[in-house]
């Protein structure tokens, strides 16, 4: 289904929130950040979880969604 509304909406940019979550989807292992290789044409960009049960702390977290933002903002110019 995820793969369907990639194909249908074209993103730019996939955020995965989870490197489980990416894992699954992908039936690979990774590291959060910007992945080499593209899905469905976009940028992919794993995220650490949000979850609560993820016990890494807040400020690697954020790191990641500072890194993210960078990727989003080179979109717009």
């Amino acid at each position: 289904m995820l793969a369907q509304k990639l194909e249908q909406y074209a993103p730019q940019v996939i955020a995965f929130n989870g490197v489980g979550t990416f894992e699954n989807f992908a039936q690979r292992r990774c590291k959060p950040g910007l992945q080499k290789e593209r899905l469905y044409g976009a940028q992919v960009f794993v995220l650490p979880s949000t979850s609560a049960k993820n016990a890494t702390g807040r400020a690697p977290k954020l790191r990641y969604f500072r890194q993210l933002a960078k990727v989003l903002q080179k979109l717009q110019k």
